[in-house]
Order: structure tokens, then C-alpha cells, then sequence
């Protein structure tokens, strides 16, 4: 069973190299209790009804030039069952894409992989 949370993560740069960032979950579900995680911090909700939508945001630093992962995620309970959920946005710097390879393969011809 999918947990009954949408999330998404908002970032706004307020420095060079250094970035907000919002976590947003939306409810589909009532839930017994509700935790979100972004980055290294976690923040505990308790009890919510579906509709329901609640915020957390913290500020990283990313060192010049470079770019970074920001994973945010929730744990709910339902009842007995405990449900997670997780989201990935690149902060900063996009990471870079690999170099395109052709190869020349005998009976083939040319067969290309990675980025063109």
C-alpha cells in the first residue's frame, strides 16, 4: 500500500551557494502520526486529517560549483501500519551527465549510450 501523502520540496537560493528548502506534504488520509524528514532534520506532527497540509524548511549550504541531493521524506501511522514515503530534488548545480559512447560493434554499425 502507497502512503497517503503527497510531497514535493521547494528551494529558493538566498545566497551564493547557499539554498532554502521547503518540504510540503499534502494528506490523502487521516493519520495517527506524521513525521517529516529534509535533509538531516526531523520534525514530529502527530495526529492529522486528510486535507491536511504541513511544511518544514531548512537552509544548506553547497560549496561552489557543486550541486547536492536534498531527500525529504514522511512516516505515518495508520493504525498498526507504519508507511513511508520519499522525494529527491538536485539543489545547486545539476549533476552532471555521463559522456556519450559509441562503440562499433562488427555486423551492427555504430551503437551510441549515454548522453548524445
Amino acid at each position: 500500500m502507497a502512503a497517503p501523502i503527497s510531497l514535493a520540496i521547494a528551494q529558493r537560493e538566498l545566497a551564493a551557494a547557499s539554498y532554502e528548502l521547503t518540504l510540503t506534504a499534502t494528506l490523502s488520509a487521516d493519520v495517527d502520526d506524521l513525521s517529516l524528514r529534509l535533509d538531516k532534520k526531523t520534525q514530529t506532527f502527530g495526529a492529522h486529517r486528510k486535507g491536511d497540509v504541513l511544511t518544514m524548511t531548512t537552509t544548506v549550504d553547497v560549496a561552489p560549483g557543486q550541486g547536492m541531493d536534498a531527500i525529504g521524506g514522511a512516516t505515518l501511522m495508520l493504525g498498526a501500519r507504519k508507511l513511508t514515503a520519499a522525494i529527491a530534488q538536485r539543489v545547486g548545480t545539476p549533476a552532471k551527465q555521463p559522456a556519450a559512447t559509441v562503440v562499433d560493434v562488427p555486423g551492427i554499425g555504430q551503437v551510441s549510450g549515454g548522453k548524445q
